[in-house]
């Protein structure tokens, strides 16, 4: 009887083993993190958004297991971390989610939230355990959805608990150095070395010369490109921000993302995202137009694909000042 029982246990054993998924581990060097699956994660095709949305994902016996990321805004300083998760939850939520449990957690220190959703599509009810997390300036958000009743909540929380970071190390603050410019009357915050280079007039727009300014490190570039311009007088501040831009976007290959009315202390400008396709693939450019006093300033930072805009970009477009005597 003991040997039978024994027997039993054992078949009893092998059959739960057997129905054990065998866990996948999917890393993304780009997106910082690593994750166990019970189904091989892969990448849906981006569209060109700005910023873009990293998504990966995989169907295991009915259950849709995906992780995404993308970079927070460039006003993340501005916003506190528990607005932008609430952003996050509320995204989670979509139309038709309802909220049953909410609580806050992180990971390695990196504050996040813990969601339990109810949901349906069509006729069909769901369950969803989601987590959502700010690491540096991303936004990370985890989920499993599952047929409501049938949710597999140890599936769930294998695929949840095994995600494991792999942050670079950040740039050290202390090489950040202010570059200023008494001829152009601006100033910037970088840590990569400015070449300047002074281009020729360049009529009709330009009558007198072109300062650039540019730098770059680990496949971003960083520029600041500025030129007196001599305007008809009707001309109005608008009017021109709006020339100058479109001549950047009448480029071949360029496409426009966004674009925003901005000031810098009364100095009325443009922010811009636009990528474009070169010769080496696509890349994308955050861009901020100002005219003061008869300066035209256009400050840029540039990334190839594949790499992320990050707090050094937010940093550089955000300091940039316009000194007296433009």
């Amino acid at each position: 009887m003991q040997k039978l029982k024994t027997g039993i246990i054992l078949l009893l054993g092998l059959g739960l083993a057997a129905c054990a998924p065998k866990s996948q581990e999917f890393t993304s060097t780009e997106g910082w993190f690593s994750i166990l699956a019970p189904v091989a994660l892969t990448a849906a095709a981006q569209k060109a958004d700005e910023p873009p949305l990293h998504y990966y994902s995989g169907t295991y016996q009915d259950h849709l297991f995906s992780i995404t990321y993308r970079e927070n805004p460039a006003n993340l300083e501005k916003i506190s971390a528990q607005a932008t998760l609430d952003t996050g939850r509320n995204e989670e939520l979509g139309a038709n989610g309802s909220l049953r449990t909410e609580k806050e957690i992180q990971i390695e220190g990196h504050p996040g939230r813990e969601l339990m959703i109810d949901s349906k599509i069509n006729n069909d009810r769901l369950e969803k355990k989601a987590e959502v997390f700010i690491i540096g300036h991303r936004l990370y958000k985890l989920q499993v959805t599952g047929p409501a009743g049938r949710f597999n909540a140890a599936l769930a929380d294998g695929f949840l608990k095994s995600l494991k970071l792999h942050v670079p190390p950040q740039p050290d603050p202390s090489r950040t150095v202010e570059y200023k410019s008494e001829e152009a009357h601006f100033s910037v915050m970088t840590w990569v070395p400015f070449k300047e280079t002074k281009i020729p007039q360049n009529p009709p727009l330009y009558k007198h010369d072109t300062y650039e300014f540019m730098g770059d490190e680990d496949g971003q570039a960083y520029a600041v490109i500025c030129a007196q311009v001599d305007l008809p007088p009707q001309t109005t501040p608008e009017a021109a921000l709006n020339l100058m831009s479109s001549k950047m976007t009448a480029r071949d290959q360029v496409q426009v993302l966004s674009v925003e009315k901005i000031t810098l202390k009364d100095v009325p400008g443009l922010a811009m995202s636009i990528s474009q396709k070169n010769a080496e693939g696509m890349i994308f450019t955050r861009v901020r137009i100002y005219l003061s006093g008869g300066w035209i300033y256009t400050v840029e930072a540039t990334v190839e694909k594949g790499r992320e805009f990050n707090q050094d970009t937010n940093q550089f477009l955000e300091s940039f000042k316009i000194l007296p005597g433009s």
